[in-house]
């Protein structure tokens, strides 16, 4: 963010965590979307205590909401945000369409882990422990946007509200073994349900 639009600080378990404001607050970086993941396979955890939700759309798979972390750029082409019915969780990519899963089980105010990944051939998101959402997709179609957290479109708008844990993104699709293992330490360090 800017000097102006830093998150405060908060905590999630009485771990240290980024509080966003929903209002400015975000973090832009000059990775990319390469230097995180791959077009062929990703995997994706954060913790996250959500105070508010501000947006409310399904269009584009869900791009269009307040967003944990995304793609910026014109044209945004990965992203997981929230839309404040149910709450529902959305995931996804560009692949010559916006589209994504959806997971429900967000309850705001209360800390809860989300994964979010992609095989090749499907992207999978889940809350907790909850039902995961499928969305049969092909590979992202550009990854060289650079990564934002917090927000979408560069920065300006979408914000997020409430506490983020620092993400853990992976290159590849974990294997179930690899995925418990994660989720069983971020269920320690953060009292979630893993």
């Amino acid at each position: 963010g800017t000097t102006t639009a830093r998150p405060g600080r908060g905590t999630i378990n009485g771990v240290v965590a980024p509080d966003l404001d929903g209002t400015d607050d975000h973090f832009t970086t000059t990775l990319t979307l390469n230097d995180i993941m791959s077009a062929a396979a990703y995997h994706f955890f954060c913790v996250v205590n959500i105070d508010a939700i501000s947006t409310d759309s399904s269009a584009n798979g869900g791009l269009a909401n307040d967003t944990i972390i995304g793609s910026g750029g014109p044209n945004p082409h990965w992203f997981l945000s929230l839309g404040s019915t149910g709450p529902t969780v959305y995931a996804g990519h560009y692949d010559g369409a916006f589209a994504g899963a959806t997971a429900a089980g967000l309850v705001l105010g209360t800390s809860a882990l989300i994964e979010w990944w992609y095989d090749g051939t499907t992207i999978r998101v889940r809350v907790g422990t909850g039902t995961v959402g499928t969305a049969v997709r092909g590979n992202p179609s550009n990854v060289s946007n650079v990564a934002m957290i917090g927000a979408a479109s560069q920065g300006a708008d979408h914000f997020l509200d409430g506490r983020l844990a620092p993400p853990l993104c992976f290159r590849v699709a974990l294997s179930g073994a690899e995925q418990v293992a994660v989720r069983n330490l971020l269920g320690r360090i953060y009292g979630v349900a893993a």
